[in-house]
């Protein structure tokens, strides 16, 4: 599963921090379609949409858990 379909599956219903970022990433249709491999590919994209620090952050953890499921 991808990062993208991940984060909209798991966090997209929360009334989180998480859940707002997860249904910005969900209704973004310039979100990279490729699976990016590392989490700075990410970090690169939010920063070209001039992201908060708050969202890198949060997706920072989200990257995380992502990648703890595999484990």
């Amino acid at each position: 599963m991808s990062f993208r379909a991940w984060l909209v599956t798991n966090h997209a219903g929360e009334q989180s921090p998480l859940g707002d970022v997860a249904r910005d990433v969900r209704d973004d249709d310039e979100w990279p379609d490729i699976q990016f491999e590392s989490l700075r590919e990410y970090l690169e994209y939010l920063n070209s949409q001039d992201a908060s620090e708050d969202v890198l952050d949060l997706i920072e953890e989200a990257w995380g858990q992502y990648k703890e499921r595999d484990r």
